[in-house]
């Protein structure tokens, strides 16, 4: 496996690098993906992103290795958030044009949000322009440990 690539001013393989804007670090290391609480400001606790340790462009460039595992991921982690947060639904989002490094975003919707669908994933631009509050660091940092000890 080969590491990621910084050398072409990718956001995902810099955050590979450096997961200090991540509240509580990194959560987990799988063999070829990482997974991480989002960065600060953080809209929604739970909000986490699994990124590709190798620098791939979108979905179509993973290798088999990377998508076996990324299916055995798929198969533990919304379950392990769901029961955690007491989220009432898990989103999985993978759009890879603003960071074409293939990232996919887990967030919780938790009963009382009543955003639904892609609208609870413009949270993340709202809260950026402090038209929405963000969750408490510690809180964040909090819930990445609790998760640590979970997965």
């Amino acid at each position: 496996m080969s590491n990621m690539n910084t050398e072409n001013n990718c956001a995902a393989c810099k955050a590979y690098n450096n997961s200090s804007g991540s509240p509580g670090g990194r959560i987990k290391d799988y063999k070829f993906w990482f997974l991480e609480h989002i960065p600060e400001p953080v809209p929604v606790k739970g909000w986490l992103v699994l990124r590709a340790k190798r620098h791939t462009e979108g979905i179509a460039g993973m290798n088999g290795e990377e998508a076996r595992e990324l299916g055995e991921i798929l198969n533990s982690l919304p379950k392990i958030l769901k029961e955690t947060t007491k989220a009432a639904q898990i989103y999985l989002c993978c759009f890879t044009e603003m960071v074409p490094h293939v990232h996919f975003h887990f967030i919780p919707r938790y009963p009382e949000e009543t955003r639904r669908t892609v609208d609870v994933f413009l949270l993340q631009k709202e809260v950026k322009e402090g038209r929405v509050g963000a969750i408490a660091p510690e809180e964040a940092r909090a819930f990445a440990e609790l998760l640590q000890t979970k997965l």
